[in-house]
């Protein structure tokens, strides 16, 4: 028996990684939803004779000089005719079959032409009856040529067309043989790589002297948990260093567990520099490690606006040329490809830094990119999640809190009415059919306004019961409309628009496709006029689909609680492992002050204002130093801006604007690096600088939150306290009151994310203010961490003499601490003497 490793690849991961050649083609990359795609192959194959075989199961082992490749897949359809074996690769298209480039073609046509030489093998040919195989042997015997057909059908029209290719059983394993050959080159080089790689892991300890408290334990745990092939949930304390404490034992995890690949997540490019910056330590410590990290398109895009598309773009043009001879350089490598590493290999050689950034981490052992890229249905990372029974991977999630709110986002899809209105009249002339589909979309927006009215003009808002067949019959005759328009049409004035409603339609359509009880359709009126939401309000189930998607996760943040809140919203398996560490940090470095004489709800916020200025600059006065104000909207932080420098004119404020660009932000938190001065920041609590902000020692000294947090008052809010509210008392989903889902807890998860920007490490001294009197009930007390020790201020004078107290007795006790440490000094020189 051999003992050589098996490779499992299916047949078209051996297409994209060594038959694509060519140019990127948006145009011609099947955007048409899955069921068209479905009843498109099923109507060829029934229109087939009954001794055609469809979806013909094909497996075939290979022998090479390092491993067994097996080789899988399912043909579309193979017959016996008359002139020998018919092997038939069928596509859905709504392009003209004359326009769809040669390189394209080559590619659809090479599943066939692998599928049919596989079947050249006795052992591809087990799911054949008797009778066939014997006939099929017989014609191999006998050399009759094997047609490979590639059939195009035409979703608009019905219409089948087919274009036929004759090999020789001779030619067709060779090539085969050709391409095994060009992956098992790459796969040596990836073998050797992966060798090295694990022979430095073994090797290495942990980068830094020694590990911080909370650290090791956290490090444990997310071992353990690996170990097992399980989940865990971890809530750890700002400033502990999650982030090593996760990769580390995740790297090491892979010679000792056989873990392929790391997938770290995190929704803010703070927490992306993170890993990076411990991906370095490690590498500084003797680990050879490639991270990639996956930058969003829009972001990365050199020519933002055009096509992707060689007519339009010189770094779509060739791409699939250029990467082989790329992968080829970069697998030896040592390597960090973040976003500016990437534009510079993508430069160089002139291709697209999106493409790329995906292409290059197929030869990561870490890929840092979004959430979005494991759990989003529409844009997850289909080379490796498709078919997961293949590969071992693992998760790790930083501020996991977040998934929540994100999840929901991508469960959830809307349509804009004046985006289809604005778009029907700038291609009435261009497009006139795509014109003649928008108008049939408006009508039906008209259709649902007319009873509606009322309510969006008072409430904002208003819940449909379904939505109409006829909506969805015009949203589709709008995508087939499109699909054939952007075959021809790559260019002009509307084209970024065009393209960005298109895809709001589809991913509509495709949420609609699997939208369950937890949806809802709504009708809203916003800043940019009225448009068609299908709401989801628990994202658990969809997210729980993501973690299925990888062998283990780990997830974890500084607020996870309550557990059953994330454990529902986040679709956590029900036998995953929580834990919590405890903060290691001193509790009298923290002073926390709750005021019970400031209200900070909608109606109340003028009567307070001046309290609430006045009682900023007091917290300011007792201790010189950086301070931020955290409010829960931009319009509350202009308001009380305005009076705090109305009332204070000499001291020094910064703001965070609603619209900031990375150099404004980064302006923004440089200023802190000033620790002599008196200075006050307003912020937006949720925000930016609410969370993955580092500002250690006394670059912040305090945080004072204004408000419990609360999202804003909403239609979509309302329909999720109303959906937990029916199951308060189901155990399925552990919740005491909706209101709690809805808006409590999201709420309470701002606050304590944003009080986490205080103490970062063990030396660390600041306070918190949480102004509101809301902040003194026992619902929000219980959120409270259990290292917290607050007291309660009945007016400002009253915080002011507190917090100036608090300042005191740290003052003292450093003094005490630095006398101790002269006399231990003065004895240990006497002793020396």
């Amino acid at each position: 028996m051999s003992s050589k490793p098996i490779v499992s690849l299916s047949v078209g991961e051996l297409v994209n990684q060594t038959a694509r050649g060519g140019d990127i083609h948006f145009r011609f990359s099947g955007r048409s939803n899955a069921v068209d795609g479905i009843k498109g192959h099923q109507q060829v194959q029934k229109s087939r004779p009954a001794d055609y075989l469809a979806e013909y199961k094909v497996v075939q082992n290979y022998e090479t000089e390092i491993c067994t490749l097996k080789l899988s897949g399912r043909a579309d359809g193979i017959q016996l005719v008359e002139s020998g074996l018919l092997v038939e690769e069928i596509k859905t298209t709504r392009a003209e079959i004359v326009r769809i480039p040669a390189q394209v073609q080559s590619m659809h046509f090479a599943q066939a032409r692998i599928y049919a030489a596989m079947l050249l093998q006795t052992q591809a040919q087990s799911g054949l009856d008797d009778k066939l195989r014997e006939k099929l042997q017989q014609s191999l015997a006998a050399d009759d040529p094997i047609i490979v057909r590639l059939c195009y059908l035409d979703l608009a029209d019905k219409q089948q067309h087919l274009i036929d290719e004759s090999w020789t059983c001779q030619d067709l394993q060779s090539y085969l043989d050709g391409l095994i050959n060009q992956y098992m080159t790459f796969y040596a080089l990836s073998v050797d790589w992966a060798q090295q790689r694990n022979q430095s892991i073994v090797e290495a300890s942990f980068p830094y002297q020694s590990f911080r408290p909370g650290q090791r334990d956290m490090a444990v745990s997310v071992y353990k948990t690996l170990r097992k092939e399980s989940q865990l949930v971890m809530q750890a304390p700002t400033g502990i260093g999650k982030t090593i404490a996760s990769l580390f034992p995740a790297i090491k995890s892979m010679p000792e567990l056989g873990y392929e690949k790391i997938f770290f997540l995190s929704a803010k490019t703070s927490g992306q520099s993170m890993a990076r910056d411990a991906i370095t330590d490690l590498k500084e410590a003797g680990i050879h490690l490639r991270d990639v990290t996956i930058t969003a398109k829009d972001k990365t895009c050199f020519n933002p606006g055009s096509p992707c598309d060689p007519e339009y773009c010189e770094f779509a043009r060739g791409y699939y040329d250029k990467l082989p001879e790329v992968l080829a350089d970069s697998v030896t490598q040592d390597m960090t490809l973040d976003r500016s590493a990437v534009e510079l290999l993508a430069r160089e050689h002139q291709m697209c830094p999106f493409e790329l950034a995906l292409d290059l981490s197929l030869i990561a052992d870490v890929v840092i990119c979004d959430y979005n890229y494991v759990f989003d249905p529409a844009v997850y990372l289909r080379r490796y999640f498709e078919d997961v029974s293949r590969s071992k991977y693992l998760l790790l999630m930083d501020e996991s809190h977040n998934l929540v709110e994100r999840g929901r986002d991508m469960f959830s899809a809307e349509i804009n009415k004046e985006t289809v209105l604005e778009l029907k009249k700038e291609l009435k002339d261009e497009a006139p059919l795509v014109a003649k589909k928008l108008t049939s979309i408006n009508t039906q927006f008209l259709t649902l306004i007319k009873p509606a009215k009322p309510l969006l003009e008072k409430d904002g808002g208003v819940l449909l019961e379904d939505l109409a067949d006829t909506f969805t019959r015009a949203l589709r005759g709008f995508c087939d409309a499109a699909e054939t328009w952007l075959q021809a049409n790559q260019s002009g004035a509307t084209h970024a628009q065009f393209l960005n409603l298109y895809f709001d339609v589809l991913r509509f359509l495709r949420t609609a496709e699997d939208a369950g009880e937890s949806h809802r359709y709504l009708l809203l009126r916003g800043a940019k006029g009225v448009y068609l939401k299908l709401f989801c309000l628990n994202p658990g189930p969809g997210l729980q689909d993501g973690f299925s998607r990888v062998h283990s996760s780990v997830c974890f943040s500084a607020t996870l609680s309550p557990q059953p809140y994330f454990e529902t919203l986040m679709g956590i398996h029900l036998d995953a492992d929580w834990y919590e560490i405890p903060t290691p940090f001193p509790a009298q470095n923290l002073g926390v002050f709750v005021t019970s004489y400031i209200p900070t709800t909608y109606r109340r916020r003028e009567d307070s204002i001046y309290d609430l200025v006045d009682s900023l600059a007091e917290i300011v006065r007792a201790k010189k130093g950086n301070y931020i104000a955290f409010f829960p909207s931009h319009a509350y932080l202009r308001t009380a801006l305005e009076k705090f420098t109305e009332r204070y004119p000499g001291m020094n404020t910064l703001q965070q604007s609603s619209i900031m660009n990375d150099e404004e932000r980064l302006d923004f938190l440089n200023q802190f690096d000033d620790v002599d001065t008196e200075k006050l920041g307003f912020a937006v609590m949720g925000g930016v600088f609410g969370e993955g902000v580092d500002l250690k020692g006394s670059k912040l000294i305090g945080a004072i939150i204004v408000g419990v947090g609360l999202p804003q008052l909403s239609l979509e809010r309302d329909l999720i306290r109303d959906y937990f509210d029916e199951r308060v008392d189901s155990s399925e989903y552990g919740c005491t009151d909706g209101f709690d889902y809805a808006y409590q807890y999201p709420g309470m998860n701002r606050v304590l994310q944003t009080a986490g920007r205080v103490i970062r490490s063990e030396t660390d001294l600041g306070i918190v203010c949480l102004i509101d009197h809301r902040f003194n009930e026992s619902r929000y007390r219980q959120l409270f961490p259990a290292s917290w020790q607050p007291q309660v201020m009945r007016n400002k004078n009253e915080l002011a003499q507190s917090v100036k107290q608090f300042w005191s007795n740290i003052d003292a006790d450093v003094s005490i601490k630095n006398d101790s440490n002269i006399h231990s000094s003065s004895e240990r020189d006497s002793e020396l003497n």
